[in-house]
């Protein structure tokens, strides 16, 4: 293979990857300017009440934005490039379980609250602006039987 067809291809690769990176970061860029949207990591957690356990990967918190939409919350992860939210709470089977601080591993600016949806808990890390606000939005629903936060 001749030099210059090696480095066409190269050149070829390497913009590849820029466009990809660019539009990694117009994506990021234009969830977090969204109006109603917040930084909100997530983790699943098992159905007896622990975490999963098989390895370390589980205790991982996924890096994601949050946005109200009409009726439901949606959930992108931060590094991907699909255009559709990675997991969508409806608004009034989405149940607030409780909050507490995440002083303990370092993170005094954050809550971790614990959540159910259809059966499924688990756990995001907000701040406490952010706790607020989807409080908030979850109390002021139409009302309905049951209650939405415990």
């Amino acid at each position: 293979m001749p030099e210059a067809a090696i480095w066409i291809s190269f050149g070829v690769l390497v913009a590849a990857l820029a466009v990809v990176v660019v539009l990694g970061l117009t994506r990021v860029h234009s969830l977090n300017r969204r109006v109603g949207s917040f930084a909100c990591a997530v983790r699943p957690v098992v159905v007896g009440g622990t975490r999963a356990t098989p390895g370390p990967e589980a205790l991982v918190w996924s890096q994601g934005v949050a946005h109200y939409g009409v009726g439901r919350l949606d959930w992108w992860r931060i590094w991907s490039l699909s255009p559709r939210p990675a997991l969508v709470w409806d608004r009034s089977d989405l149940v607030v379980l409780g909050r507490r601080g995440m002083e303990a591993v370092g993170r005094p600016d954050l809550f971790e609250v614990r959540c159910r949806h259809h059966g499924d808990e688990f756990e995001l890390a907000m701040s406490p602006d952010a706790y607020a606000g989807m409080m908030s939005w979850l109390e002021s629903a139409p009302p309905r039987s049951g209650d939405r936060v415990i």
